[in-house]
């Protein structure tokens, strides 16, 4: 399944990882990539709303979250996540995202 970023900004936010956490998220795409919609637990979990997250684990917790769309994943937004919960912030950026998405390809 080919992937594609929304922007260059969770492109930059990828290479600006230290070199073994950015290890880990390109190894996590790889599996994305091979796996499409299969890839679950641990490495992938649904949100709501059509959302996923792409989870890498160890000193720092990196989210992608990503859709869906037109045989191919769209990574929305990436952070690193600080807390038990996905914040509403980076839920209501990933959201937007969707939906600029979704406006595009229906006009």
């Amino acid at each position: 399944m080919k992937i594609k970023f929304f922007n260059q900004d969770i492109e930059k936010f990828i290479k600006n990882l230290n070199s073994a956490t950015q290890a880990k998220v390109l190894r996590m795409l790889d599996l994305l990539e091979k796996f499409g919609n299969n890839l679950g637990m641990p490495y992938s979990k649904a949100l709501s709303q059509g959302l996923f997250e792409l989870r890498t684990g160890g000193k720092e917790k990196v989210r992608v979250m990503y859709v869906f769309h037109n045989n191919a994943v769209i990574l929305l937004h990436a952070f690193i996540k600080k807390q038990s919960k996905i914040s509403k912030q980076d839920m209501e950026i990933a959201l937007a995202r969707k939906k600029q998405l979704h406006n595009i390809t229906h006009m």
